[in-house]
């Protein structure tokens, strides 16, 4: 049981329980970023729309928000931590939200004329 199992349970507001259980997700991945509340609940609340869309049968509400708000803050660390590309339409609203909170990218240095 994660915390997360046991906030909800707990009458905790899903968007709170969420939040931490995030926060914790991307203090387990080792993400450096510092986010904002506002850019926390925007990818919590994506998170929350996706379950609806995305929760299979026999699965748990609190599964399916886990299973998103783990792949949110793997997206955040990998964001965060590399120049990867983005351009596939399934990253589309998660890039877009990394715009809208102006989340750092990990750029590589620049290459010698040399080299390209």
């Amino acid at each position: 049981m994660t915390l997360l199992h046991f906030t909800i349970g707990s009458g905790v507001p899903k968007l709170t329980a969420g939040t931490r259980y995030l926060k914790d997700q991307l203090s387990a991945y080792g993400a450096k970023a510092l986010l904002s509340k506002g850019c926390l609940k925007d990818f919590v609340l994506n998170a929350t729309e996706a379950v609806v869309r995305t929760q299979k049968r026999g699965e748990s509400y609190i599964s399916c928000l886990c299973r998103h708000l783990d792949a949110r803050a793997r997206f955040i660390l990998l964001w965060t931590a590399t120049d990867e590309t983005y351009d596939r339409p399934v990253w589309r609203d998660l890039v877009a939200m990394a715009q809208k909170h102006d989340l750092p990218r990990a750029w590589s240095p620049a290459r010698k004329p040399s080299e390209m």
